[in-house]
């Protein structure tokens, strides 16, 4: 089965998903007070209470960054509508 890799509603250009159930960063330039170049990766999932893998994903506070819980099975069911 092929891999296919679709961008996470909310963060296109920074984040996919793939129909296996990865999520992976995208390569991106990124300016604070210098410019930073990120490499993509496979991101790593953590458990839930519930069971099922989870990343975290970073979404903006004020004033500062914080991190959300993603569960993968539903970014996958909400990007591919299975």
């Amino acid at each position: 089965m092929n891999e296919i890799w679709r961008p996470i509603p909310g963060f296109e250009g920074q984040y996919e998903v793939s129909s296996l159930g990865r999520v992976r960063s995208l390569p991106r330039d990124i300016t604070y007070t210098t410019t930073v170049h990120r490499v993509g990766k496979i991101l790593k999932t953590r458990p839930a209470s519930s069971g099922y893998p989870q990343v975290w994903l970073p979404v903006k506070g004020k004033g500062f960054q914080r991190q959300k819980a993603f569960n993968v099975d539903r970014l996958v069911k909400e990007v591919f509508g299975s």
